[in-house]
């Protein structure tokens, strides 16, 4: 596996869990960005693969939305990476 192919799988990785936590919280786009004060589109793109987030954004929507940060950035079971 190339580093590109590393860096792609855990950039879909991060976007699913994401969407996996904001689903089950019951969340839109639009009440996370009212409780993180990230925009809508920025959510979605994260969730979609087309962008990474920052770390910094990463952990303060894991702090403000209640969730755990290793949840989001690991699998919950072994996927390849």
């Amino acid at each position: 596996m190339t580093q590109d192919e590393y860096s792609r799988r855990l950039l879909d990785r991060i976007g699913r869990n994401l969407r996996e936590k904001r689903l089950e919280a019951g969340e839109t786009y639009y009440s996370m960005h009212k409780k993180t004060g990230i925009a809508n589109h920025t959510i979605l793109n994260w969730e979609m693969g087309h962008h990474a987030p920052t770390i910094d954004k990463l952990y303060w929507v894991c702090k403000v939305m209640e969730w755990n940060l290793g949840e989001i950035l690991w699998a919950k079971k072994k996927e390849g990476i």
